[in-house]
């Protein structure tokens, strides 16, 4: 059995947060980051998200189910910005680096900017080792890539 929620704005939130003509409040910021984690998804029958304060009623979130694959929408991105999100297997992570200097040149005259995340999962007890050792070879790429 999965939790459902609905989605509930405060009419007297002050902490408005003006983004590219968009309100962002931080009940909004909370929602947005927790689909990206996939730590809330959106349900079949919700109204659409993201949405203003008069369509948050129809708005219904729930934790997703063990082992479901999270239903997360795609969340508009601001006018100009461009996204590549995958899951990389490690030989296509290799596949990546040796394309990335075709990337760079591509985007002369653009910000670029990579975001990496590395996940390790395992229950075991030399799970400490490893991480460990990962972080010895993190450190060599930059000191604040460091795994916890």
């Amino acid at each position: 059995m999965t939790s459902q929620f609905r989605v509930c704005f405060l009419p007297f939130s002050r902490f408005q947060i003006g983004c590219r003509g968009a309100i962002r409040t931080p009940v909004r910021e909370v929602i947005e980051g927790a689909i990206r984690a996939r730590a809330l998804e959106i349900t079949i029958d919700s109204g659409p998200w993201p949405c203003d304060f008069s369509g948050a009623r129809s708005v219904k979130v729930r934790v997703p189910a063990a082992g479901a694959p999270a239903l997360t929408p795609q969340l508009p991105q601001p006018a100009g910005r461009h996204v590549a999100a995958a899951e990389l297997k490690p030989n296509e992570l290799q596949d990546l680096a040796d394309v990335v200097g075709d990337i760079v040149k591509a985007a002369v005259g653009h910000t670029l900017t990579f975001r990496v995340e590395i996940e390790l999962q395992g229950t075991n007890e030399n799970a400490a080792d490893a991480v460990s050792k990962i972080n010895k070879s993190l450190k060599g790429v930059s000191s604040t890539f460091l795994m916890q």
